[in-house]
């Protein structure tokens, strides 16, 4: 079927509107791949850069740099086309800093060292730079050639990468193939990358080059957050490509993207703003601009928790640093003492401040002292601008360049604290960054602050993607609670983790009743059971909280579990010596196996004498508070662990503590057992609705609030204020009933239903089949029809992951639900028989982790269940040379399941054809040849005669060059070189000539088990010119002398770098000691 709208289509378009924002623009299409005459004047198709352009640029930049110098560095970058995947992180964090700092350069002028900063690109003038748009170029990689759609050069560097597929395919497929398969295949491409896109007109994506599908974002607002966007009219028009364009691509906003919301995370992950956060910041830069005007209010940034307004915060002030001239002091104020330290945190590690560069005061002394200086940044907590109540707070500064920067603007910021700061500092610019909404306190933060330059609700981060949506399900133990609980002072008060006097004595006598009943024995106890029973039953996986009343009350809570979590387990190997069904032991033995892995903790705040006051209830905080110090084998702290999802510390018990500014994507269930109202219900429930996914657990696709108080009537109140709508009539709500989550599951199955049906496959007819041998020969024959092209297979596995990760979202809530599971367990079966098929495709977020056991919680009346076919050979380990191709293609021609057979031959061949590779790159024509066969394939060729030929031609030519290093009594790494030393019209002597040469050659760089070459001594370049010598010296005695000097120069060069290239991705050629 011909496409209405092609690949080509869409990316003319793009190139018209890459013209239209002044863009020059260059075709490089070329009839073969490795023809240089495609108009970017590289000198090798391995070069990733425009070579003239970029020395045309570097030139006009820096005039005062000698014009030798220019030349160095330029062709040190044009030359830099390492093919090691391995180096990428650290080239693309080492080109960012150059693209944004420059590159420092020394030489002598008048008898004086100078040091000169050369600039890449002028960020002050985007007219001084030149942009262009490329199509189809071509790019050398190791083995072949890759052709990105378009790539996106200023000042000939490659630094947007952008992926096209047609409007009837999935844009998922951009990720997953294109440009996870040229990262490993052209790495080099991407060592300047700053951003990738990927659209199918329907949907535009984009995000970094190393972060997970799931983290790609749209981009469809073009001035602000707060525009109106019709998605169905874009999808349906495939208008998102030209909104991304508009919003990103105009010159000045690309050059201010780049240099100013880019950031590495420990100069590894690469972090890119968002469409919020990039406009959402810059509206904040404009009221700085224009802070004369505005009296110190430079306004409330309100963006939802989740949506990376901790970062927002970081950009925020690392752009007022990079492009307005000044002596700043930036003071960023919390109101409690982990929130400051993950602030801290959060700056360090991107490396915009240093810890040279900031202090964290010790006393409120220490502060005023501080704020008489000129320090770049200070962290510190609002309580340390307490001062004796009896006396005025002194004048510390008159400075106009203090920005104050106040996170998570509550309550104690308008008290006497924050009049303190500013009796402190009166001509200070103030800004309140936010994640919750300002309710009630509204009018008096704008009178602090001034007015929102931002706002991004719950709902809006929600519709972006930037966060998953929350549900909920209420769980509330048969104890019943009073009406005190609800009541706003009590609220008030177990908010906090520290109490006063005063505080303390109203809880033990107005509410001492509510608490009790909080921490009834029986009820705490139902409670536990219900987390123990949930908890390892869950679909995905993801690390939770439990948050209690108090501090005893969490401590009680963990010790109540760790009970009945000891009794499970003993329960389970009961069961297991018990049972004879293998499904259910399976399953029991996954649910073990998970709760034997789970490590638990208390994390509360200390305080002094806390020893004797949990004694007084029969607890012991003693093991909780060794265990809150301990660090790991690698140094990290309890909070680093936790937010590591790979380490065993999976559930924590909280009251107080990282309930705000605590982000662990990770985190998918909260179970909330304190009554809790506005900011602070929002910033607990908010701990679960990060995106994050993972190879392990698969994608979240939302958060599990578990309610145990019966507080949904403060939480519907808090959502509505927080959600952004102001009447019950257009109230939705972000958090919503578990049972809408069932719905999405219920929808997804007759999507997955009517997919199946256009390949003509009714699952309802196959699960409806009586005989377990006819379900499986419908099974294996609609698994058949599904493979008969590589497109509609990957659609298949796209729907199969959606459905399953909805599955795992309802789980253990969907065994409480009258729902036909067989459907599910049908696609289920058909996955893993597909699974199998395609083990070598590398779908990395669509690749579909079957699960293999029963929900033997699920009525055994609705199971589906298939015995496996123990016919069936998925996995073949037959060598080439075993291979009998005539008969092999013979059966395949006569099978009743042609495609399945087809796809295990192709898995078969891929896995020979990758180690064949590995070998010996010469052979690189075998998998241009092969990717010709699988282009027919999807064409439908294989109704042709001709096809199977060719498959047996191509099969029978790639055994024969299997052997043939046996065949030329050569070894592997011989016969590589060899390969590699060849040219054309060689007589039969000069051929022996040139083998004896690539033996002789390999000999002398391996002798004594490879010590002529020393360990890593292709970092430096004494050694590397060793080896170059080396490869020289054996080939000028050993070649024929038809190689004259130019050729002999050639092979010399190539053969060096193949050894080069071998040696860095640690492949060969490596040294010994």
């Amino acid at each position: 079927m011909v496409d209405f709208i092609t690949e080509d289509d869409l990316e003319l378009r793009i190139m018209e509107e890459f013209e239209d924002l002044g863009y020059s623009l260059l075709n490089a299409y070329t009839k073969t791949n490795s023809s240089l005459k495609d108009g970017t004047h590289r000198q090798t198709k391995k070069q990733i850069v425009l070579p003239d352009v970029l020395l045309e640029y570097a030139r006009k930049l820096n005039p005062s740099i000698p014009d030798a110098l220019i030349v160095e560095e330029v062709q040190a970058i044009i030359k830099d086309d390492s093919l090691n995947s391995r180096l990428l992180k650290d080239k693309n964090y080492e080109y960012y800093q150059s693209l944004i700092n420059g590159i420092n350069i020394k030489f002598a002028l008048n008898d004086e060292e100078q040091i000169e900063t050369l600039k890449l690109i002028d960020f002050e003038h985007p007219e001084n730079n030149s942009f262009i748009a490329a199509r189809q170029v071509w790019i050398a990689g190791e083995i072949g050639y890759r052709r990105p759609d378009i790539i996106v050069y200023i000042n000939g560097l490659p630094l947007v990468w952008i992926e096209l597929k047609k409007p009837s395919e999935n844009v998922q497929l951009g990720y997953s193939k294109n440009l996870m398969d040229q990262k490993k295949d052209i790495p080099q491409l991407f060592f300047f990358n700053q951003l990738c896109i990927i659209s199918n007109g329907h949907i535009t994506k984009a995000g970094s080059y190393n972060s997970t599908f799931s983290h790609y974002f749209e981009w469809l607002k073009i001035e602000d957050e707060k525009e109106v966007i019709d998605r169905t009219k874009i999808h349906d028009e495939e208008l998102s490509i030209q909104y991304l364009l508009k919003g990103l691509m105009p010159k000045a906003k690309l050059l201010d993207y780049i240099e100013n919301f880019i950031l590495y995370l420990n100069k590894d992950t690469k972090i890119v703003a968002k469409n919020h956060q990039f406009l959402g910041v810059n509206h904040a830069i404009e009221a700085f601009e224009n802070r004369e005007a505005r009296n110190g209010k430079l306004g409330v940034f309100w963006h939802t928790q989740g949506s990376g307004k901790s970062f927002s915060m970081v950009m925020y002030v690392r752009k007022i640093r990079r492009k307005f001239a000044g002596n700043y002091t930036f003071l960023l104020v919390t109101d409690r003492n982990d929130l400051d330290s993950q602030l801290i945190k959060n700056f360090v590690r991107t490396g915009v401040v240093e810890d040279t560069n900031m202090v964290k005061p010790k006393s409120g002394l220490q502060l005023r002292k501080l704020l008489k200086s000129n320090i770049s940044m200070i962290f510190t907590t609002i309580q340390k601008f307490r001062y004796d109540k009896y006396k005025d707070f002194p004048l510390l500064s008159e400075r106009k360049d203090i920005i104050v920067i106040v996170d998570e603007a509550h309550r104690t910021q308008y008290k006497n604290l924050a009049e303190n700061m500013r009796k402190g500092i009166p001509n200070a610019q103030y800004i309140a960054f936010t994640g919750t909404p300002l309710l009630g306190s509204k009018q008096l933060t704008y009178d602090y602050f001034g007015k929102p330059v931002s706002e991004y609700t719950f709902n809006d981060s929600i519709n972006d993607g930037a966060t998953v949506p929350l549900f909920y399900t209420k769980k509330v133990p048969t104890v019943n609670l009073n009406n005190d609980l609800l009541n706003d002072e009590f609220l008030d008060i177990i908010d906090k983790e520290e109490l006063t006097d005063e505080e303390r004595k109203k809880l033990e006598n107005k509410y001492r009743s509510s608490l009790n009943v909080m921490k009834r024995d029986d009820r705490l106890d139902e409670v536990a059971q219900y987390i123990v029973k949930h908890f390892p039953k869950r679909g995905f996986l993801g690390k939770g909280m439990v948050i209690s009343v108090d501090k005893y009350a969490t401590v009680m809570m963990y010790n109540k579990v760790q009970e009945h979590w000891k009794k499970r387990i003993r329960a389970i190997n009961s069961k297991l010596q018990q049972t004879d069904s293998h499904e259910e032991k399976e399953a029991l033995l996954k649910e073990k196996t998970f709760m034997n892995s789970v490590e638990m903790a208390v994390v509360v705040s200390e305080e002094s004498g806390e020893e004797e006051k949990f004694e007084r209830f029969g607890l012991d905080i003693t093991q909780h508070r060794k265990r809150y110090h301990q660090v790991d084998d690698e140094g990290r702290d309890i909070e680093e662990q936790f937010k590591d999802p790979d380490h065993a510390l999976q559930l924590v018990f909280v009251t107080a503590m990282w309930l705000t500014g605590f982000d662990v994507p990770s985190v998918s269930t909260l179970y909330l057992d304190k009554p809790m109202k506005s900011h602070t219900l929002m910033q607990a429930i908010a701990r679960a609705n990060r995106v994050y996914s993972d190879d392990k657990r698969g994608i979240k696709i939302n958060g599990l609030i578990v309610d145990h108080v019966n507080i949904f009537h403060y939480m519907k109140k808090a959502l509505k204020d927080y959600g952004g709508s102001h009447h019950e009539a257009e109230l939705d709500l972000p958090v919503k009933q578990v049972d809408e989550l069932i719905e999405m599951l219920v929808l997804t199955q007759e999507e997955m239903i009517r997919f199946c049906a256009s390949l003509n496959i009714d699952l309802m007819e196959i699960v409806n089949a009586e005989e377990t041998f006819s379900k499986t020969c419908k099974a294996k024959a609609a698994v058949n029809a599904v493979v008969a092209t590589d497109e509609q297979k990957a659609q298949f596995i796209i729907y199969t992951n959606l459905l399953k990760n909805i599955y795992d979202a309802s789980c253990p809530e969907i065994f409480h639900y009258d729902w036909d599971n067989r459907i599910y367990k049908l696609v289920q079966y058909m996955s893993k028989m597909m699974g199998n098929l395609i083990q070598n495709e590398r779908i990395e977020d669509a690749q579909v982790k079957v699960e293999a056991l029963l929900d033997v919680s699920v009525d055994s009346e609705n199971l589906f269940y298939i015995k496996e076919d123990s016919d069936a050979d998925y996995n073949k380990t037959i060598s080439l040379s075993e291979l009998d191709v005539e008969s092999m293609i013979a059966k395949i021609q006569k099978s009743e399941f042609v495609n399945i057979e087809l796809i295990e031959l192709r898995n078969f061949i891929e896995q020979k054809l990758e180690a064949m590779l590995n070998k010996n790159e010469t052979r690189v024509s075998f998998a241009q040849r092969y990717e010709k066969l699988v282009q027919g394939y999807n064409a439908g060729a294989t109704a042709n005669e001709n096809y199977f030929e060719e498959l047996k031609k191509f099969v029978k030519d790639l055994k024969k060059e299997d052997a043939r290093a046996s065949t030329e009594h050569l070894s592997e790494e011989e016969l590589v070189l060899y390969d590699l030393l060849l040219k054309e019209k060689l007589t039969k002597e000069e051929e022996k000539q040139v083998k004896s040469a690539a033996t002789q050659l390999y000999h002398s760089l391996m002798k004594e088990n490879g010590k002529f070459l020393s360990v890593d001594w292709f970092k430096d370049e004494q050694p590397k010119q060793r080896v170059k010598n080396k490869i020289e010296t054996v080939l000028d005695k050993a070649l024929p002398d038809s190689y004259d000097k130019e050729v002999f120069q050639n092979k010399t060069e190539t053969i060096f770098q193949f050894i080069l290239n071998r040696a860095v991705s640690g492949r060969g050629y490596v040294g010994n000691l």
